[in-house]
């Protein structure tokens, strides 16, 4: 699922370490 999510974060530019924190933060919560 990260890497899939991480895959669209990069392709839409968003490629920046606040976003990467943020998406782990989220992950976390879902696991």
């Amino acid at each position: 699922m990260r890497n899939e999510i991480m895959s669209l974060i990069v392709e839409s530019g968003m490629d920046e370490d606040c976003y990467t924190e943020m998406l782990d933060y989220t992950i976390e919560l879902f696991e």
